[in-house]
């Protein structure tokens, strides 16, 4: 199966760049099944609102994986894990927050429960309890920073529950929402083999 994942990283560590830190998420993907295929440059967006803090990197891969989406959300914590993931409330700077966006066409758990999480404001679904896996990623379609890198990779890619694809989504985002996202440079991974093919 083929997953779309985002990346992001806005805490340093130590002589470690946020970029750096997710050259290792991808090397960590790699060894825990998840072949990458594509990916794309890294991206910088300011942290929301201004000021809140360091500014966030980000990236998008899609990997290729012989696992369930729930197995592969296991993977990501475990590698946010061993990346040390600052703990805390959603939506907080941290070392690496790896978000499992898509997989294909499927919707999970069901297309009214994805639709009622997409109603949600960012703070309401910060607040809201995580329960279960939800398919696509509820707030993909808001977030500058995830629609971004993800025109670049897959722009016809879409949305299986609204129909739009990348480049829409991303069109339809008022401009405060891209303000300040911008590319920073190709990912590459800690050992520089090259995963694209």
């Amino acid at each position: 199966m083929n997953y779309l994942i985002a990346l992001c990283s806005s805490l340093p560590s130590g002589k470690q760049t946020s970029a750096d830190l997710l050259s290792h998420a991808l090397w960590h993907m790699e060894g825990l099944g998840l072949q990458v295929r594509e990916r794309t440059g890294f991206y910088v967006s300011p942290a929301q609102p201004s000021g809140a803090g360091p500014d966030y990197v980000n990236a998008v891969v899609n990997v290729h994986a012989d696992h369930e989406p729930h197995a592969v959300r296991e993977r990501l914590d475990r590698i946010e894990a061993a990346l040390d993931r600052a703990e805390g409330r959603r939506g907080q700077p941290r070392m690496v927050d790896l978000d499992l966006l898509a997989c294909g066409a499927q919707i999970l758990p069901d297309e009214l429960t994805v639709r009622r999480w997409m109603a949600l404001s960012e703070d309401e679904r910060r607040e809201a309890p995580v329960d279960t896996l939800v398919l696509p990623h509820p707030g993909l379609h808001r977030r500058g920073f995830v629609l971004v890198p993800l025109a670049e990779l897959a722009p016809d890619w879409r949305h299986p529950v609204t129909g739009q694809s990348t480049t829409e989504m991303l069109s339809a985002l008022p401009a405060e929402a891209v303000a300040g996202v911008g590319p920073l440079g190709r990912i590459e991974q800690t050992d520089k083999r090259d995963v694209a093919e």
